[in-house]
């Protein structure tokens, strides 16, 4: 699992956050067209927390809900939900530095919900939240169905798509996007040859 590293939209990575889950070569690609299924699902997510502002990632499921990792939306060290998130559908940037564009628009997470063991201390194994906001994007009418109890194998594939702060060497505010194969599966764990940095938190992974 990565290691729940978050980073401030406006702050420069540190060499940790360059190189972690990064395995061999940065083999993530750049998504360009994230008006196609299923990128525009993929949410660039912008936190305030009472100790600054965090990106992270989430996946739209339904038209006033995204999935996405508990430790976006709560804080442990604080003991505290967030503050406000921006939730950003399909976000894209064409080359690194260059502007940035939201084709959906954006919205404000009207309220969080997460899960008892992990507001009380629990591990990665509960670290999941949703996010509801009142007002739907229009024009998106297709979400990515959700399967429960899903049986996982040592070498299925999956595939991932997120905001990693930095994504082949450059800092990004952009969709990448990567696939992996799954080398343990457990009920509620996956380990896996996934290339991901701080910002991933949250990314979908899905069939």
């Amino acid at each position: 699992p990565m290691s729940p590293g978050r980073n401030a939209p406006r702050e420069q990575p540190s060499e940790d956050d360059r190189s972690r889950g990064v395995i061999g070569a940065d083999e993530r690609v750049r998504v360009t067209n994230t008006k196609g299924f299923p990128w525009y699902l993929q949410c660039y997510l912008s936190q305030k927390h009472e100790s600054g502002y965090y990106r992270g990632t989430g996946c739209a499921v339904t038209p006033y809900m995204i999935l996405t990792c508990a430790h976006n939306v709560y804080d442990q060290d604080n003991n505290s939900f967030a503050e406000s998130m921006t939730i950003v559908p399909g976000q894209k940037q064409y080359s690194p530095g260059g502007s940035v564009y939201r084709p959906w628009g954006t919205r404000s997470a009207a309220w969080f919900r997460c899960n008892s063991p992990y507001t009380s201390g629990g591990s990665w194994a509960y670290d999941y939240a949703a996010v509801h906001f009142e007002y739907p994007f229009w024009s998106i009418a297709t979400y990515i169905p959700v399967e429960f109890d899903t049986r996982l194998s040592p070498g299925d594939v999956l595939n991932m798509a997120g905001y990693p702060s930095v994504a082949q060497g450059s800092r990004t505010f952009g969709q990448w996007y990567c696939n992996g194969e799954i080398l343990r599966a457990y009920d509620r764990i996956i380990h896996g040859n996934f290339d991901t940095t701080g910002g991933n938190s949250g990314s979908a992974m899905y069939y």
